[in-house]
């Protein structure tokens, strides 16, 4: 096997490169390479602060339902009333979605290769090749690198 891609990083036989959009912004080659070592991580690098956007959704959520819900209460009801509970079952079906994908992907979590370069670490996301993990292994010690797992 010559290479192996994946989305944010791609092996090659000269070495890691780092890319975006498919174009390599930084290249590592496998004689700086210090030690892999493969451990679980979060998918998303701020996952707190999207975890706390998905609760504040869902709090306002909460309170847009507990308002439509007062509103059933009132004895007459217009027709500005139904119009505006139409729209607001429309919010509250895009804020519920928006809530629940801000929190499963804080909560989510992937396969990370922590690469030691010169004293620094670099974290990798492996998002696309999970079950090929053992490909990735074997390709790293092919080329000599060192490769513990936490």
């Amino acid at each position: 096997m010559n290479e192996l891609n994946e989305r944010t990083f791609k092996f090659s036989n000269k070495g890691i490169h780092l890319t975006r959009n498919k174009f390599t912004y930084r290249f590592i080659s496998f004689r700086d390479v210090e030690k892999v070592v493969i451990s679980n991580g979060r998918a998303t690098k701020n996952w707190i602060v999207v975890l706390l956007m998905g609760l504040l959704l869902q709090i306002l959520l909460f309170f847009i339902l507990y308002y439509i819900i007062t509103g059933f209460s009132e004895a007459e009801g217009t027709v500005r009333f139904y119009n505006i509970l139409g729209y607001s079952v429309i919010a509250c079906i895009s804020i519920g979605g928006l809530s629940y994908f801000c929190i499963h992907y804080a909560l989510k979590t992937v396969d990370l290769l922590k690469i030691s370069v010169g004293g620094k670490i670099i974290k990798l996301r492996i998002l696309d090749n999970k079950e090929n993990l053992s490909i990735i292994l074997d390709f790293l010690k092919k080329h000599r690198i060192p490769v513990s797992e936490k």
